[in-house]
Protein backbone atom coordinates (compact mmCIF):
# COMPACT_ATOMS: atom_id res chain seq x y z
CA UNK A 1 0.00 0.00 0.00
CA UNK A 2 2.72 2.37 0.99
CA UNK A 3 4.45 1.69 -2.53
CA UNK A 4 1.22 2.61 -4.33
CA UNK A 5 1.01 6.00 -2.75
CA UNK A 6 4.66 6.86 -3.53
CA UNK A 7 3.72 5.94 -6.83
CA UNK A 8 0.78 7.89 -7.25
CA UNK A 9 2.89 10.89 -5.97
CA UNK A 10 5.41 10.63 -8.42
CA UNK A 11 2.96 10.13 -11.41
CA UNK A 12 0.90 13.47 -9.67
CA UNK A 13 4.50 14.93 -9.59
CA UNK A 14 5.58 14.53 -12.95
CA UNK A 15 2.18 15.68 -14.74
CA UNK A 16 3.08 18.94 -12.33
CA UNK A 17 6.30 19.62 -14.19
CA UNK A 18 4.57 18.87 -17.80
CA UNK A 19 1.89 21.50 -17.32
CA UNK A 20 4.53 23.99 -16.24
CA UNK A 21 6.86 23.23 -18.61
CA UNK A 22 3.83 23.63 -21.17
CA UNK A 23 2.97 27.11 -19.70
CA UNK A 24 6.43 28.29 -20.08
CA UNK A 25 6.58 26.76 -23.59
CA UNK A 26 3.13 28.71 -24.09
CA UNK A 27 4.69 32.08 -22.31
CA UNK A 28 8.35 32.28 -24.50
CA UNK A 29 5.95 31.71 -27.67
CA UNK A 30 4.06 34.80 -26.93
CA UNK A 31 6.82 36.63 -25.94
CA UNK A 32 8.59 35.77 -29.73
CA UNK A 33 5.08 36.49 -31.32
CA UNK A 34 5.01 40.09 -30.10
CA UNK A 35 8.91 40.55 -31.01
CA UNK A 36 8.43 39.32 -34.76
CA UNK A 37 4.98 40.07 -35.97
CA UNK A 38 4.21 37.61 -39.17
CA UNK A 39 5.08 39.13 -42.30
CA UNK A 40 7.84 40.83 -41.95
CA UNK A 41 10.73 39.13 -43.90
CA UNK A 42 13.42 40.79 -45.74
CA UNK A 43 13.64 43.03 -49.04
CA UNK A 44 14.13 40.91 -51.88
CA UNK A 45 13.69 43.97 -54.61
CA UNK A 46 17.14 44.07 -55.08
CA UNK A 47 17.25 41.09 -56.36
CA UNK A 48 15.03 40.58 -59.02
CA UNK A 49 17.17 42.20 -61.91
CA UNK A 50 19.44 39.51 -61.26
CA UNK A 51 16.78 36.78 -60.90
CA UNK A 52 15.48 37.77 -64.85
CA UNK A 53 18.71 38.01 -66.32
CA UNK A 54 19.48 34.25 -65.06
CA UNK A 55 16.24 32.95 -66.41
CA UNK A 56 17.24 34.53 -69.73
CA UNK A 57 20.68 33.81 -69.94
CA UNK A 58 21.49 30.84 -67.30
CA UNK A 59 24.91 29.82 -69.17
CA UNK A 60 26.21 33.04 -69.46
CA UNK A 61 25.30 34.41 -65.94
CA UNK A 62 27.49 31.43 -64.23
CA UNK A 63 30.15 32.29 -61.61
CA UNK A 64 34.02 31.05 -63.19
CA UNK A 65 35.59 28.52 -61.41
CA UNK A 66 38.99 29.81 -60.02
CA UNK A 67 41.94 28.85 -61.97
CA UNK A 68 43.97 25.99 -60.89
CA UNK A 69 47.04 27.02 -58.62
CA UNK A 70 50.45 26.85 -60.85
CA UNK A 71 52.05 23.83 -59.24
CA UNK A 72 48.33 21.64 -59.20
CA UNK A 73 49.58 18.93 -62.01
CA UNK A 74 52.85 18.51 -59.66
CA UNK A 75 50.98 17.91 -57.03
CA UNK A 76 48.54 15.85 -58.21
CA UNK A 77 50.82 13.83 -59.96
CA UNK A 78 52.86 13.76 -56.35
CA UNK A 79 49.47 12.52 -54.73
CA UNK A 80 49.20 9.80 -56.93
CA UNK A 81 52.85 8.68 -56.58
CA UNK A 82 52.17 8.23 -52.89
CA UNK A 83 48.67 6.20 -53.49
CA UNK A 84 50.71 3.80 -55.59
CA UNK A 85 52.72 3.19 -52.94
CA UNK A 86 50.14 1.64 -51.01
CA UNK A 87 49.76 -1.89 -50.78
CA UNK A 88 45.72 -1.24 -51.19
CA UNK A 89 45.35 0.09 -54.37
CA UNK A 90 47.97 -1.98 -55.76
CA UNK A 91 47.11 -4.77 -57.61
CA UNK A 92 47.20 -7.99 -56.52
CA UNK A 93 50.14 -9.40 -59.11
CA UNK A 94 51.78 -6.89 -57.46
CA UNK A 95 51.31 -7.50 -53.58
CA UNK A 96 51.87 -11.41 -54.46
CA UNK A 97 55.73 -10.12 -55.93
CA UNK A 98 55.89 -7.82 -53.38
CA UNK A 99 55.19 -10.27 -50.47
CA UNK A 100 57.71 -13.02 -52.35
CA UNK A 101 60.35 -10.39 -52.18
CA UNK A 102 59.83 -9.62 -48.56
CA UNK A 103 60.28 -12.99 -47.78
CA UNK A 104 63.06 -13.64 -49.76
CA UNK A 105 64.48 -10.44 -48.09
CA UNK A 106 63.65 -11.84 -44.58
CA UNK A 107 64.16 -15.53 -45.15
CA UNK A 108 68.02 -14.56 -46.67
CA UNK A 109 68.80 -12.54 -43.23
Amino acid sequence: MPLLWFELAMLALLVLLLILLLIRRSRQMARQEKLLPPGHGFDTSHLQARVKEVRQDYIGTAVPRPRQTPNHDLFALAVRRSLATLSYFRSAKSRATDAAEKESHESGS
